[in-house]
């Protein structure tokens, strides 16, 4: 059964964080790699061509580490993020990133699943400290499990009937 927080740690998923400041078309910026204490991987390319700063974090979750049983669970817990966090409500997090003039969004793909933040440079540290939050404080309260599961389904319906990798593995999902 699904916990009621998500537990996020280094060995139980891949977690690859990406701060790009928005580059200019056409121009090339080196990639910087550097390890934290804790394994996590972070990639930085830097650009001073833009006022804004995308942190994109990929953990690897998705199709390709579920069976029929669990199936659907990595895009599940992707929509549960954005429900809340113990200091945090659904709309505080979504609007909160708004009042910043920044985009917060997410996909889960067959190998992993993206967390993203856009947002203007100058409230950075108010965009990460909402991300992380989402990311390391979310809780699972069972009465958005019913919406949310709708809310899968419709998207892997979607997959389905367009022929996509995921669509064609949920019908003999039990997790949904």
């Amino acid at each position: 059964m699904l916990s009621s927080k998500i537990e996020l740690t280094s060995r139980t998923l891949l977690f690859i964080a990406i701060a790009v400041l928005l580059a200019m078309p056409g121009v090339a910026a080196e990639l910087k790699r550097s390890e934290l204490a804790n394994g996590m991987e972070v990639l930085l390319k830097e650009s001073h061509g833009g006022p804004m700063v995308a942190s994109i974090v990929t953990v690897g979750a998705g199709a390709r580490y579920e069976d029929a049983d669990s199936y659907g669970a990595s895009h599940f817990l992707e929509h549960m993020c954005f429900n809340g966090t113990a200091t945090r409500t659904r709309e505080d997090i979504n609007e909160g990133i708004k009042a910043f003039g920044g985009y917060i969004n997410a996909f889960t793909r067959r190998e992993y699943t993206c967390y993203i933040l856009l947002i203007p440079t100058e409230y950075l540290r108010e965009g990460l400290e909402i991300q992380a939050d989402m990311l390391f404080g979310s809780l699972l309260d069972e009465k958005e499990f019913a919406k949310e599961k709708l809310v899968v389904l419709e998207e892997m319906n979607k997959d389905y009937d367009s022929g996509s990798y995921r669509g064609n593995l949920h019908r003999n999902a039990s997790i949904l």
